[in-house]
């Protein structure tokens, strides 16, 4: 990611243990989480919207001040249901700086 873009959506799948297949979703709130390593605050902690819940389909929208700041970030997926709660570790994301004018 670029320092500094905003207005796109993040779009994750999560899948079951084995990592092959597409977990349900459906019924479950999502949170997109992200923290800069070395740090312990979220820099992101943001609903995701369901887009195809059957095949673990959501997605994050971006705004403004996400990727403010250049570093490495863990993220994951923390889903919430009616009687347990996952989570589902992400890929990092890299936000570097935007070339000069």
């Amino acid at each position: 990611m670029v320092r500094g873009d905003w207005g796109f959506d993040i779009k994750i799948q999560i899948f079951q243990s084995n990592g092959k297949t597409p977990a349900n979703i459906n019924g479950a709130s999502v949170k997109f989480k992200m923290m800069r390593e070395g740090q312990s605050e979220n820099k992101i902690n943001g609903a995701c919207t369901i887009t195809d819940g059957p095949n673990g389909r959501c997605k994050y929208r971006v705004v403004e001040s996400d990727f403010d700041t250049v570093g490495i970030y863990t993220t994951e997926a923390e889903l919430t249901f009616a009687n347990k709660v996952l989570t589902a570790r992400l890929e990092p994301i890299e936000v570097v700086e935007d070339l000069p004018e």
